[in-house]
């Protein structure tokens, strides 16, 4: 009963999340919302939206493929921080402290992966 809860739930607010990413896609695209107030920002928002809905919805009906889902969502997220903390932008200068995190939670995903694929194959030869 409490799984069945879970993964409905789960369902809901993934596609709460998937709707409300995909809306901001659909208002922007409409040009509501003038270049110069945060057009990218809000680009981004709804991309993550979108990317954290996903594996939320994929649990309902597959395990496997909302592992397959977080796992991509969270190399985006990786890749996304990794480009903000050392992108060259005019005027714009991250600090450290945000250098340091876009570097360590690019390492602990890859070693959460590698430690994953490692745990597998062990499994798979024993």
């Amino acid at each position: 009963m409490l799984c069945t809860f879970a993964r409905a739930i789960s369902f809901l607010l993934g596609a709460l999340l998937f709707v409300m990413g995909v809306g901001t896609i659909g208002i922007l695209t409409r040009a509501v919302i003038s270049p110069d107030s945060g057009r990218l920002t809000s680009y981004f928002f709804s991309a993550c939206c979108v990317l954290i809905g996903a594996p939320l919805i994929a649990v309902a009906f597959s395990t496997r493929v909302a592992k397959w889902l977080a796992l991509f969502a969270g190399s985006l997220f990786g890749l996304m921080m990794l480009g903000m903390a050392f992108w060259p932008l005019t005027g714009v200068h991250p600090s450290i402290v945000f250098q340091v995190l876009a570097i360590a939670f690019a390492t602990l995903l890859c070693v959460r992966v590698g430690s994953a694929i490692r745990h597998r194959r062990r499994a798979q030869s024993a």
